[in-house]
């Protein structure tokens, strides 16, 4: 007589079951993995030829920032554009609870000098990293950068040591277009400013209706060429900011 029990013994159920079982456990696990926090490094370096704000970095849910082109302009953002203010920036992203790990420099990026920040992804699969920052000598002019999911990826699983983005260049669309007065050439302008940057600010007033975030294409012709006559060549040429952007943002997975 046997010693072993039938009802014991495997059959091809127990063995599918059991096959099913690992399965789901293999596939929990490798998600539990993918989904883990990574930490990166990004490296803000400033390319340009003036000085940028403290800056902010967040990740976000989704690959749109929260400043993306087409969307109106939050005050915070308004704030940071404006008056290179990150620190309203930084509490207006902390208030929204779909931005996490929300930091920023402390002080200003001088051209030709870099900081490092440190920014916390829970999800690489369905998160991006986001960076903003005010161009220093400007009157409403914001870099902003975003650094995409797949981009994050490809650093967690070490398919790239890095990835390299450069910032594009926005106005938050609560100023004016900057225009000189319609009677310029009989009537003096800009007297009580002393700097190219102080009479261009005078030149821009708020905008008389809300209106989104959207693409700088450069000040018009004719204010640059009037500010050179009136302050010189260098006054003039360092208001000049690249469209393409002038920071270069390096992002490396923290070991």
């Amino acid at each position: 007589m046997s010693l072993l029990n039938p009802s014991l013994l495997p059959t091809k159920t127990n063995f599918a079951a059991l096959a099913s079982f690992f399965a789901a456990a293999t596939l929990l696990s490798a998600s539990a993995a993918i989904a883990a926090p990574h930490t990166f490094e990004l490296k803000i370096y400033n390319g340009g030829a003036m000085p940028i704000s403290p800056a902010v970095a967040y990740a976000r849910e989704g690959s749109l920032s929260a400043s993306a082109p087409g969307s109106i302009a939050s005050s915070g953002f308004i704030k940071l554009c404006q008056m290179g203010d990150a620190a309203s920036r930084d509490a207006e992203l902390r208030g929204n609870t779909s931005n996490s790990s929300v930091t920023m420099t402390s002080t200003p990026i001088m051209p030709g000098e870099s900081k490092t920040v440190e920014v916390t992804v829970q999800d690489t699969k369905t998160q991006s990293i986001h960076f903003e920052t005010m161009y220093g000598k400007t009157t409403d002019i914001c870099g902003v950068a975003s650094v995409r999911s797949h981009s994050l990826e490809a650093l967690v699983h070490h398919v790239s040591p890095a990835a390299i983005v450069n910032d594009r260049t926005v106005v938050t669309g609560a100023f004016q277009e900057a225009r000189l007065p319609s009677d310029y050439l009989s009537a003096p302008f800009c007297q009580s400013a002393s700097t190219a940057i102080a009479c261009l600010r005078t030149l821009q007033g708020s905008a008389t209706t809300p209106t989104k975030i959207s693409a700088f294409n450069g000040y018009l012709p004719s204010v640059l060429s009037m500010l050179e006559t009136k302050y010189g060549a260098d006054e003039a040429l360092s208001l000049r900011v690249p469209s393409a952007g002038a920071i270069e943002i390096e992002v490396k997975l923290k070991h």
